[in-house]
């Protein structure tokens, strides 16, 4: 099966008044679709989806970013609503990535003025708990990516100063440590990771003043200009 998010609202602009997010199941097989559960709490607009060992984990995002998103689940076979797994605290805004790794769901998120963004990590039958805390709290700040590479997670993190800091940030199940920082000064901070084949790609978009870079690295280690 395949599962999309989708939401209901304005498309641009205002705040989080009447929107509504919905999630589907896609038979594939023969194009069935099927609305899970009801629509998720008001104002939350479905950002990231993940499945991890039959469960939904669904990331939001929030239009004023004052308020806080959310991390919901759902149970497939045997879930009738969506159910609020982790309730972001101050105004971290966002959930950009929802991964698992290493039998834990990790979730990051960005946050607004005097709000560090968070990696986060819940094991199995477990608690969630703070595994990596940005360095800055500067509006929009926070971690932007997390993907799993060579058996390690890789996680984007992004600080919108006059001088923006990019890194991307590596925990071997264990320890967090920083791949690189090798970005120059862009304070575009669409920063994003994608694996292909045998390869990890690093992507930080320019800003006008500044060009986008693409490194890539296929041992995690050692960065080169793509």
């Amino acid at each position: 099966n395949l599962y999309i998010a989708v939401f209901d609202g304005p498309d641009s602009g205002g705040d989080d008044t009447n929107i509504r997010g919905r999630v589907f199941k896609v038979n594939t097989d023969t194009g069935a679709l099927t609305q899970l559960g009801g629509s998720i709490a008001i104002g939350h607009i479905p950002h990231r989806l993940t499945l991890h060992q039959d469960t939904l984990y669904l990331g939001t995002r929030r239009r004023t970013v004052t308020n806080s998103a959310n991390v919901y689940t759902f149970v497939l076979n045997s879930s009738t609503a969506w159910a609020s797994e982790l309730a972001l605290t101050g105004e971290r805004f966002s959930v950009t990535a929802l991964v698992p790794y290493k039998g834990e769901v990790f979730v990051a998120s960005r946050g607004n003025t005097g709000t560090a963004g968070l990696v986060q990590k819940r094991p199995n039958l477990g608690v969630w708990s703070t595994t990596d805390t940005g360095a800055q709290t500067v509006a929009g700040s926070g971690y932007l990516d997390l993907v799993v590479f060579k058996d390690n997670l890789y996680a984007s993190y992004f600080s919108k100063t006059s001088a923006a800091t990019n890194l991307i940030r590596k925990y071997d199940g264990a320890t967090w440590s920083t791949a690189t920082s090798s970005f120059g000064s862009s304070t575009a901070g669409c920063l994003k990771l994608a694996v292909v084949g045998a390869t990890l790609y690093a992507l930080v978009s320019g800003d006008g003043a500044a060009a986008s870079v693409l490194l890539r690295t296929t041992d995690g280690t050692t960065w080169t200009s793509a």
